[in-house]
């Protein structure tokens, strides 16, 4: 069995990471869901979610984060999902998770997105795709 992990970690005041390793399946989908409704719910303005460590995701946390994002622009937090894996992101877009949640390559390219946002900024519509 995978152990499935999920770290928040406060960056500043109002900006959170939340790292996740192992299988975001089922309900460890919907703890991972709720842990990001709190945040929304509580202080946060921007919330960063990093799936890199992901070995499994199914249909239930695709359709959570989309949720959670919705949810988030209506609170008017902004929430970015980091994730490496096209085929997830494109997922993600196809569920209709734009514009509610943003989507970013790496963590540091999300945190790039905040830095810009903290600016004026707005950020990049895509990332290019490794051809």
């Amino acid at each position: 069995m995978v152990k499935t992990e999920a770290r928040t970690y406060l960056i500043t005041g109002g900006t959170y990471l939340v790292s996740c390793s192992g299988a975001l399946v089922d309900a460890t989908a919907r703890r991972v869901a709720r842990r990001l409704e709190r945040l929304v719910d509580g202080d946060a303005r921007e919330i960063v979610l990093e799936l890199r460590d992901i070995v499994a995701i199914d249909l239930t946390m695709l359709r959570q984060l989309v949720a959670v994002g919705r949810k988030a622009s209506s609170a008017g937090t902004v929430a970015t999902v980091a994730c490496e894996d096209e085929g997830v992101a494109r997922l993600l877009r196809l569920l209709g998770a734009e514009p509610e949640l943003e989507l970013a390559p790496t963590v540091p390219d999300a945190f790039a997105q905040v830095a810009r946002r903290a600016r004026g900024a707005r950020p990049p519509a895509a990332w290019p795709v490794p051809g």
